[in-house]
């Protein structure tokens, strides 16, 4: 599949964001194999898009969590960071609790989180503006009122 021709017409949100060197770095027929080699079957539907079979977005992120975890990725869950600064070795998070951390990667997923744009402009990224997508989200806790 050819990223500018097949895929970017048939995403109706945000076509140049996702134009990016993430998309041409890595062809999406290697993204499809990666995928597939970890168990996860796709299906790609006559406008271009690829889904897995299930239907499912939970399959993805099953599949990259369990990823993640066999590569040593060390999840931090209700951490909120209040600074992010390059290091020597990696980089410096510094946590709402006091606590330093010292990972020599860092993947920020901010979400709509003003906060996590503020971090990523702290280290010089750009921030654009972002568009709404479709997923699902699956909360298993109880929802306080």
């Amino acid at each position: 599949l050819d990223t500018k021709t097949r895929i970017l017409p048939n995403y109706p949100r945000g076509q140049m964001e996702l134009l990016s060197p993430m998309l041409t770095a890595i062809e999406p027929s290697a993204v499809l194999g990666w995928f597939n080699s970890r168990g996860v079957e796709t299906k790609t539907e006559p406008d271009g898009r690829t889904f897995p079979i299930t239907d499912d977005s939970r399959t993805v992120a099953d599949c990259l969590t369990k990823a993640a975890a066999d590569a040593g990725v060390h999840v931090r869950l209700k951490s909120s960071v209040t600074s992010i600064s390059p290091s020597p070795s990696g980089y410096t998070l510094t946590l709402k609790s006091g606590e330093t951390l010292s990972p020599r990667c860092v993947v920020l997923a901010t979400g709509s989180s003003r906060g996590g744009y503020e971090l990523a402009a702290s280290l010089n990224h750009s921030v654009v503006a972002p568009v709404p997508s479709l997923f699902t989200l699956t909360c298993e806790e109880a929802r306080g009122e």
